[in-house]
């Protein structure tokens, strides 16, 4: 699973709900990923291995596209899916279109049969429902973020949403996103390998 993001959107804390622990250093008060890192586990009897990687949209010329580069290199076997880190609330913006730029520069536009959205700061999620600025999760992925709707269904609208704080909702998130991640590898036989 490659996690990809912009710095802050919450790709170490989502790689560590996935691993379980606090195997990648994620802190609003440390600096951004710099280098790919990957670290690998065993989760209701299947072995995940998750890769973290620097913001590329920050750097698309230099050390963290190269870094990512060497990275793909490691993942040999290939990629089962792609997670593009979103944080909720946040205007999909002009840097993440880049994003989604340089991922189609690297991958080719097959990748976005990969890609599975995450939503974090689900904490934010339920506040809006409960305050009734949100009616759905469905409405925010559908409403014109500045392009998710038109990301979402290139993706076939494959998104989860995680909370990365609250422990009661780590089962359901993880459920949610390994059947997204089955579906990904049941609609494309296989890995993407580059």
């Amino acid at each position: 699973l490659l996690l990809f993001g912009k710095t802050g959107s919450g790709r170490s804390a989502t790689g560590n709900s996935i691993l379980g622990s606090k195997a990648f250093a994620a802190s609003p008060m440390l600096h951004a990923t710099t280098t790919c890192d990957i670290k690998t586990c065993e989760r209701d009897g299947r072995i995940l291995r998750v890769v973290d990687t620097p913001d590329i949209t920050e750097s698309l010329e230099n050390d963290a596209a190269r870094e990512v580069a060497r990275c793909l290199v490691e993942t040999r076997d290939g990629i089962d899916a792609l997670l593009l880190i979103h944080k909720f609330g946040v205007r999909f913006t002009d840097q993440q279109k880049t994003l989604l730029a340089a991922l189609e520069k690297y991958f080719g536009k097959e990748i976005y049969k990969y890609i599975i959205v995450v939503i974090t700061h689900g904490d934010q999620v339920q506040e809006a429902l409960q305050d009734g600025s949100l009616t759905s999760i469905e409405d925010y992925v559908s409403e014109d973020w500045g392009g998710l709707p038109k990301l979402m269904k290139k993706v076939d609208n494959r998104y989860v949403v995680f909370n990365n704080r609250i422990e009661d909702e780590k089962k359901n998130q993880m459920k949610r996103l390994m059947d997204l991640v089955e579906q990904v590898s049941d609609q494309t036989k296989g890995p993407y390998k580059s």
